[in-house]
């Protein structure tokens, strides 16, 4: 006479028990891997978060505006910008602080200054002027260099403040062709500089 059994044969709970071992062992793997590894652009995310941090100055970016950390400078540029790394880029707005110490307070160039500037260099127009952003004066400097080996015409517009007596220059640099295309969103962002 057979009796009728109810429940799990022993077989049946060794094969679920090797089934929740494996499943258990793969959600580990893949939670391990995702909390090690870091893609390349997490990477560069975090490198560029961090230097941000590290920075001394701190300022706002139109909607429209992206940022990139290139060693010791941030590249600002327009969203529309194709370029992929630090190399490819023109028309756009290089911040920085000089990490060696003034000699002598900010100003604009003389008239000798800029002749011996112009015996080393070519220097086609230079104009000089100074504003004040968040209580700090700074000096506003539009050059003209002319053609060189990679553009037809090299115009920037320079801003410089002072940070514990080293400098902070905003440096707004022309397309190839030297159109100073965003100037003025060059000097709304310079507007909104502070300095930590």
């Amino acid at each position: 006479m057979k009796k009728n059994q109810h429940g799990f044969s022993s077989f049946e709970v060794l094969v679920l028990i090797v089934i929740i071992g494996i499943v258990g062992f793969v959600g580990m793997y893949i939670w391990q891997r995702n909390n090690t590894t870091k893609t390349p652009q997490t990477q560069k995310t975090q490198e560029q978060t961090e230097a941000k941090a590290s920075r001394p100055f701190t300022y706002t970016l139109p909607s429209n505006w992206g940022e990139m950390t290139c060693q010791d400078v941030t590249l600002i540029y327009p969203n529309d910008d194709k370029a992929t790394d630090c190399n490819d880029r023109t028309n756009l707005i290089i911040a920085a602080q000089n990490p060696n110490e003034l000699t002598e307070p900010a100003h604009c160039l003389s008239s000798q200054e800029i002749e011996n500037i112009k015996k080393e260099k070519p220097l086609l127009s230079y104009d000089c002027s100074t504003l004040t952003v968040n209580g700090k004066q700074v000096i506003k400097e539009i050059m003209d260099r002319g053609p060189d080996e990679v553009s037809s015409d090299v115009k920037s517009v320079n801003y410089e403040f002072v940070q514990d007596n080293k400098p902070v220059t905003f440096c707004y640099i022309s397309t190839a062709d030297g159109t100073l295309v965003h100037a003025d969103i060059a000097e709304q962002i310079v507007k909104t500089v502070k300095l930590n």
